[in-house]
């Protein structure tokens, strides 16, 4: 739970020409909040945790005359810690830490009906056993966040375009995508110390997307 407001800020310029645009951007967050105590429970009894987030991003997309579009985002996120009400519960090693998070994917589509998504996500941070204990599949054996993962994704489109049937009501994506670890929280063989490797968290997700 947040002890008080949590200021959020989002900035970004954008250029247009051609079919095509690109915009830079970056963000920054602060939030103080009383650390979680039990599944249902936070309390800043023993003091808070502030976690400030600073960002970069970038994106292109191209457009042309809708035949081949294609769009590449990517954004850094640094996050700096303060710890104290985690550390004086012994829930972290150390008052002061951070993390960092790399994310980028690029897509295309076909005539705005088949696409395909390409993308890659890498977090890394200090090492700190008691933030990240050694527990079966959620923890890490070396005590360190750090993971990787690889993301494809297949969509189709069949109503939602400018000649779709019932436009602009009807809008309907059906997709399938696949998550592959490479790393998960440290490691990649036994990353929990209870014998799971970063492939046992490969996901494969369907879903059905709509909107009104």
């Amino acid at each position: 739970s947040t002890r008080n407001l949590a200021p959020y800020v989002r900035t970004a310029y954008q250029w247009d020409w051609d079919g095509q645009s690109a915009y830079v951007g970056a963000l920054f967050l602060n939030g103080n909040l009383n650390p979680t105590v039990s599944a249902f429970t936070a309390s800043g009894a023993l003091g808070h945790d502030r976690y400030t987030d600073y960002a970069l991003d970038a994106g292109y997309q191209f457009l042309g005359d809708g035949t081949h579009i294609v769009t590449a985002q990517a954004i850094f996120v640094h996050e700096a810690q303060a710890l104290e009400g985690s550390f004086n519960a012994g829930n972290s090693s150390f008052v002061n830490g951070s993390l960092d998070q790399f994310r980028a994917n690029a897509t295309y589509y076909y005539e705005n009906t088949y696409g395909v998504t390409l993308g890659w996500q890498y977090t890394w941070g200090k090492q700190n056993q008691a933030l990240f204990p050694s527990q079966p599949i959620s923890g890490s054996a070396n005590g360190k966040p750090n993971s990787n993962a690889f993301i494809v994704e297949a969509d189709g489109i069949p109503f939602g375009k400018d000649d779709s049937w019932a436009r602009p009501f009807a809008n309907l994506k059906v997709g399938v995508q696949y998550t592959l670890y490479t790393m998960f929280n440290g490691g990649s063989r036994n990353y929990d110390g209870f014998g799971h490797d970063a492939s046992d968290n490969n996901t494969l997700f369907i879903f059905v997307w709509t909107a009104f």
